[in-house]
């Protein structure tokens, strides 16, 4: 499994833990990464007045939160994962319902996580990841537009990221070509 930009895959099974947004794959001094950012479904972590109304209710431990929030059982606190300007969401219902179980978030706040290829391979030949769908292309093109002027993503990982996306988008523009071709 080579991943594409745009990918989602499924990583729970791995020590990643979560699914995964795959940004294509980055060859430096050799080496090729992927290049991913977690996708959580904790949305209302960018809020912040949420985020303070939910951490209220942990230090009280109101039991009807937990019915909720399952997910923040065990927990002290819920800690912020960014800013709203800097988040991706990504609506379940709509658009990623046979992948994605909740609405779901990426937050673009820091470089994309990088993970050797080979070790990726393993994974994926091992199942502990798995590819489940793709970023329709509507979102494909919002994401690209965020990371161009993300203050967070350094120069050389936007330059990677926008030409895993122009050789992706020059691949699909092919595939149509040769289906539609006489």
């Amino acid at each position: 499994m080579r991943p594409e930009i745009g990918d989602i895959i499924d990583c729970r099974n791995s020590a990643i833990g979560h699914f995964t947004l795959c940004l294509g794959v980055d060859s430096w001094k050799g080496l090729e990464t992927v290049m991913y950012y977690k996708i959580s479904s904790r949305v209302y972590a960018v809020f912040p007045d949420v985020v303070e109304f939910f951490n209220d209710c942990i230090q009280k431990k109101y039991p009807r939160f937990y019915h909720f929030f399952g997910k923040e059982k065990g927990k002290d606190a819920i800690v912020p994962h960014g800013r709203i300007c800097d988040s991706f969401f990504l609506d379940s219902e709509t658009d990623y319902g046979g992948c994605l179980e909740a609405d779901s978030i990426i937050v673009i706040n820091k470089e994309p996580v990088l993970i050797d290829i080979e070790a990726f391979k393993s994974l994926h030949k091992d199942r502990k990841v798995a590819y489940r769908s793709r970023l329709i292309d509507r979102d494909l093109i919002r994401l690209i537009e965020m990371i161009k002027h993300s203050d967070n993503i350094g120069q050389r990982m936007k330059s990677v990221i926008c030409r895993n996306f122009n050789e992706c988008k020059n691949m699909r523009k092919r595939v149509c070509t040769k289906k539609s071709g006489p």
